[in-house]
């Protein structure tokens, strides 16, 4: 995350639990959050789960 962009670990937590189940735009709509932290937050997710390809 950005330094200005700080978020609550819990909801961190649950907005990756959604990610899978759910289009960004409607998880912004849930959760308040502006679309492109989470779509940073989904960016973050898929690093660690998704091997680097060389």
């Amino acid at each position: 995350m950005e330094p200005y962009a700080r978020i609550i670990n819990r909801l961190r937590s649950y907005i990756e639990q959604l990610l899978p189940l759910l289009p960004i735009k409607h998880i912004a709509q849930m959760t308040g959050v502006h679309w492109h932290i989470i779509k940073e937050t989904d960016k973050r997710r898929i690093q660690q789960v998704v091997p680097q390809v060389k």
